[in-house]
Parts: structure tokens; sequence; C-alpha cells
């Protein structure tokens, strides 16, 4: 992995974070892999030729055999960055993934998962359906319609409507039963308390 570069005084730090190689299988890597490198490269402006370069400079293990390959017939000299990425994702994110993913994402269910780790689940299948996460109201529809119908009841009842709205009326929603989870246990442990003294005090 290339070293960190110390950030000088009065430089954004943004400027200076470092993506990890790549040489992984997993195609929710590779997505994220690439959209990191997207947000590293806007930032600091690169050009096309330097967005491959840069990119490829980080590929390592068996995506390097591939890539050794691959640029074989391709004029690496004048190769953009969407037809890299185009070139990257047949390779790691080919089209039948791509739909199985956001098939995946479509039939989410919250199920027996706690209200964060849905949400984790959730922000992972918006990398593969951007048509919908792009989309402040179907996004927002698309995450109260996958809740239990007890969250969601209460979500539409509430006044939340952008997306981070409604995550974050879930989020309070479940901080709000943990602690009457947390209420309850103390309130059973101190009516225990109460009995075992009451059970051994002297007669």
């Amino acid at each position: 992995m290339p070293p960190k570069r110390k950030v000088s005084e009065g430089e954004d730090s943004s400027s200076s974070r470092v993506v990890d190689e790549f040489g992984s299988t997993d195609p929710l890597v590779a997505v994220e892999w690439i959209k990191a490198l997207e947000v590293i490269f806007d930032h600091l402006k690169y050009e096309d030729k330097d967005r491959v370069s840069c990119a490829v400079f980080i590929i390592v293990k068996a995506a390097c055999i591939w890539w050794n390959a691959t640029k074989v017939g391709v004029d690496v000299t004048a190769l953009k960055w969407q037809d890299f990425t185009n070139l990257f994702y047949n390779k790691y994110f080919p089209d039948a993934i791509q739909a199985w993913k956001v098939t995946e994402f479509l039939e989410l269910r919250q199920g027996s998962m706690n209200v964060d780790e849905y949400i984790l689940k959730f922000e992972e299948g918006c990398l593969f359906a951007p048509y919908i996460a792009s989309n402040d109201k179907d996004n927002g529809a698309h995450f109260i319609r996958a809740l239990r119908a007890a969250i969601r009841r209460d979500i539409n009842m509430s006044k939340a409507v952008t997306f981070k709205e409604i995550v974050a009326k879930a989020l309070l929603m479940l901080y709000f039963l943990l602690g009457m989870c947390y209420a309850r246990r103390l309130l059973c442990m101190r009516v225990l308390f109460k009995l075992m003294s009451e059970w051994f005090m002297p007669i």
C-alpha cells in the first residue's frame, strides 16, 4: 500500500486519504474500491490518464494478473477512466452479478435484523441500485416498506419526509426500545433485590 503522506498545515486532510490495494474477487469490495477512488480523484481534480495510472498502481494479486493480460489489447496511454471502469466491472462486477445484487436490494426486508443492521445492509444495497438511491423519495419509500410492521407504522405516523429524516427516526426508535429494555431490566433487578431482602430479613 502506498504510504500515507503527511498532511501539511492548512491542507485538506481528505486529499491525503489512502485507498487500500485491490486484489479481491468480492463484487461489493470492487464497487466500494472504485467509488472510494472516484471520491479522491474528484477532490484532487485528476485527469483521466492520471486516474487510470493511479488505479492500476494499487492493483495487486489476481487483479494484477487480470490487468496485465487485459492491457495487452488496450492502448493504455489513451484509456479513459470510464473505459477502465467498464473493463473492471466486466471482470469483477458483471451484468449477471449486478442484476442479482439489484434484485437482492429490491427484495431486502428487515426481518430479524436490528434497525442498525438493516440500515447498514440497505446502504450497501444502494451501491447496486443508484437509480433508486439517487431519488430521495423512492429511496425513503423502499426503506420504510422493508421495515417491520410496528416500526413502519410509527415512521409513517411521523413527520419524517427525506431519507435522512426517516433513517434518523428509525434509529431514534431503536434507542428508545433499547432504553425501555434497560429500564425494565433495572426494574426487575430492583424488585428481585427487594424480595431477596425480605426473604433474608432476620425475624
